[in-house]
C-alpha cells in the first residue's frame, strides 16, 4: 500500500538508548531469503504488489503469475492472493487464494501481457483501488473485504504519452507522492521489443494534477533520466537513500544489471542524474530478471524489499542498519551470523541475563537465563525470528535474526 507520508525508524531498537541513535543516510540489506514467510514458488514470470486488502494493519500479498493449463496448452496469466495471517511485525502468508475480489482472468484488457500491478487509495475513502498497467480497478468493497470492478471514475488515456514499443513484456506501474502534495501520481516503466534481439525500456511519471480524492492525471508525462538501460524490467520507487524524495530500483532484463537511479532534485520534484549499478547498500541483484516491491514487512520503520522472480520462487532482503552505518557500534552490541545455522554469537560490552527466540506467532521458541554471550539455535526450524536479550542493567535489546 502506498501512501504519501514516509516514517524512518531504526531496524535495531535499543528501547533506553533509542534517542541517541545516528541519523542513517543510506539503506543496507542482509542476505537474501528465498520463500520467506511461508510463501511457496508460483508459475513463472511474477509480478507483485504489497496492500492491507483485509484492513487489519499488516500488509498482505497480490501477485500475478503465468501457470500452466493443461487442458489449453498455454500460460494463464491470474492474481493470486497470500493474506498475511501473521502481523505486522513477523508475517506469516497464508494458502495462496486465485483471483479473489472479483478478479476475472478472462477480462483481457486487465490480463494482457506481463503488466505490472500496484495498489493505492486514489479516492480517499480509505480503501484500495488496483493498477495493473494502465488499468485501473475501483474497490467497490470495503477496507477489509474489497471488490474490484472497472469503473469510468480512473480512467488513464495514455494516447498523449509516448509509443509504448508494442508493450510487449508489459508495463510496470507505480503509485508514489512524486511531487510531496499529498496525492498519489503515476510512475511506470515500459519495455517492448526494439528488433529482434533487444528490447527497449523507458521509465516515466505523469502528474496527479486532481487530489487526494480525485484521481486525474495530467496529459505531461516526464523522461526519468540517468539511467543506461536498453534492456530493463520492472521497478519499485522507495526513498533509497533516505535523503526524503523517491529513488527508483529496477531489475536488468537479458543480462543488463540491475541497479538503481537516484533522485537528485527534491522531495517535490523527481530529477535524476545519477545512476549506481548494483550492488547498492548490501543489495546484490544479478538474477535475469523479477519484480520488486518495497514495504515494511518487520514493522520497525524501514524499507524492506521482496522480488518476484521469473522462475516462481520470492527473494526477501531485510533492511539490516547493521550492515551499513550502524547504530549498533553506538551501542557496542553485534550479532553473528545473521543469518545464522547452529550457534549465534552475541558481543556487547553489557552484561547479559536472559535471552529469548521469538517466532512469528509471538511465542518464545527459545530461552536461555544464561549470561553466556552464546546461544545454539539449531533444533530451532529455519524461518524469521526476533531475538530479544535482557541486560542486568535494565536495558532491553531487539533484533531479527533468520535461521536457515
Amino acid at each position: 500500500m502506498k501512501t504519501p507520508s514516509i516514517i524512518k525508524r531504526l531496524t535495531f531498537i535499543f528501547l533506553i538508548c533509542i534517542g541517541f541513535l545516528p541519523q542513517l543516510h543510506a539503506q543496507w540489506f542482509a542476505n537474501p531469503v528465498i520463500n520467506p514467510f511461508g510463501l511457496d514458488s508460483l508459475g513463472i514470470n511474477l509480478t507483485i504488489a504489497f496492500g492491507d486488502l483485509d484492513n487489519d494493519e499488516d500488509n498482505d500479498l497480490m501477485v500475478r503469475s503465468d501457470l500452466w493449463n493443461d487442458s489449453l496448452e498455454i500460460y494463464s496469466r491470474n492474481f493470486y492472493y497470500f493474506e498475511n495471517i501473521g502481523n505486522a511485525a513477523l508475517p506469516l502468508f497464508a494458502e495462496v487464494i486465485e483471483n479473489p475480489f472479483g478478479l476475472d482472468s478472462t477480462d483481457t484488457d486487465i490480463y494482457f501481457s506481463r503488466n505490472g500491478i500496484d495498489f493505492g487509495d486514489l479516492d480517499n475513502d480509505g480503501d484500495l483501488e488496483l493498477i495493473c498497467g494502465f488499468t485501473i480497478l475501483e474497490n467497490s468493497g470495503s477496507a477489509n473485504s474489497p471488490f474490484f470492478i472497472n469503473s469510468d471514475d480512473f480512467i488513464i488515456d495514455p494516447s498523449e504519452w509516448p509509443p509504448h514499443y508494442g508493450c510487449e513484456n508489459g508495463i510496470y506501474p507505480r503509485l508514489e507522492d512524486i511531487d510531496n502534495d499529498n496525492d498519489l501520481d503515476l510512475l511506470w516503466n515500459m519495455c517492448g521489443p526494439q528488433s529482434m534481439s533487444s528490447y527497449h525500456s523507458d521509465i516515466l511519471y505523469t502528474k496527479n494534477i486532481g487530489n487526494e480524492s480525485e484521481f486525474l492525471l495530467d496529459t505531461l508525462y516526464y523522461y526519468i533520466t540517468g539511467h543506461p538501460w536498453v534492456d530493463a524490467f520492472q521497478i519499485a520507487a522507495s526513498d533509497i537513500d533516505l535523503d526524503e524524495d523517491i529513488d527508483i530500483l529496477l531489475i536488468g532484463h537479458n543480462g543488463v544489471p540491475s541497479g538503481y537511479v537516484e533522485n537528485t532534485g527534491t522531495s517535490d520534484s523527481l530529477y535524476n542524474d545519477t545512476f549506481l549499478y548494483s550492488p547498492f547498500f548490501g543489495l546484490t541483484i544479478d538474477f535475469f530478471r523479477g519484480s520488486p516491491d518495497f514495504n515494511d514487512l518487520d514493522n520497525d520503520g524501514d524499507q524492506d524489499l521482496l522480488i518476484g522472480l521469473e522462475d516462481g520462487n520470492f527473494l526477501y532482503f531485510m533492511h539490516d542498519v547493521s550492515l551499513g552505518i550502524t547504530a549498533l557500534e553506538v551501542i557496542k552490541i553485534s550479532i553473528y551470523p545473521n543469518p545464522v545455522k547452529n550457534v549465534l554469537t552475541i558481543e556487547t560490552d553489557y552484561e547479559i541475563e536472559q535471552i529469548e527466540i521469538i517466532d512469528v506467532l509471538g511465542n518464545i521458541s527459545l530461552q536461555s537465563m544464561s549470561s553466556s554471550n552464546q546461544l545454539n539455535v539449531s533444533d530451532l526450524t529455519s524461518g524469521l525470528y526476533l531475538i530479544k536479550i535482557h541486560f542486568k542493567n535494565g536495558e532491553i535489546g531487539i533484533e531479527k535474526i533468520i535461521k536457515e
